[in-house]
């Protein structure tokens, strides 16, 4: 009987493990790593991409504008919005939403936000990640900055 539960505990804790995703880090960030986040919003009413290059203190942010041209590929224009240091606080926060996104979140909202990142060590990758959340968490949720609220943060 000890045997049959210590099998089943030592199953949940594996399955736990094995079902939790990795997220990447801001704040594990070294010397010459970056994350490049490429972040596209869906909804009723809108459509946005933008890309953001995370260094260990700050984030370089980027508009990203698609233009159809006829009996052309498209043409993908990526426009440099401006930097943003980040506090302790925001990298914390920062974490806290690529741990959410690694949870898989449930969907049933009509937004939907696509989310790939890219780990780099001196500018060549070295990991990927790719998340989808459409339930509208984030939105309510303090202990996150949401992607789109860091991009309100540049100044122009």
């Amino acid at each position: 009987m000890k045997h049959i539960f210590f099998i089943s505990i030592l199953l949940a804790i594996l399955s736990s493990l094995l079902g939790a995703a990795e997220a990447p880090s801001v704040k594990k960030l070294g010397a010459n790593e970056s994350l490049v986040v490429e972040y596209s919003t869906h909804g009723c009413f809108h459509h946005s991409q933008s890309v953001f290059i995370f260094t260990s203190d700050k984030v370089s942010i980027y508009s990203v504008e698609t233009e159809s041209q006829k009996d052309k590929a498209a043409e993908v224009k990526k426009n440099y919005l401006g930097d943003v240091q980040l506090s302790d606080d925001e990298v914390k926060k920062l974490d806290a939403l690529f741990e959410f996104y690694a949870k898989k979140p449930r969907e049933g909202c009509t937004t939907v936000d696509h989310i790939a990142v890219s780990a780099q060590k001196d500018g060549k990758e070295i990991k990927t990640y790719e998340f989808t959340d459409g339930s509208c968490s984030t939105y309510d949720m303090k202990s996150v900055l949401t992607l789109g609220k860091l991009m309100g943060k540049v100044k122009k």
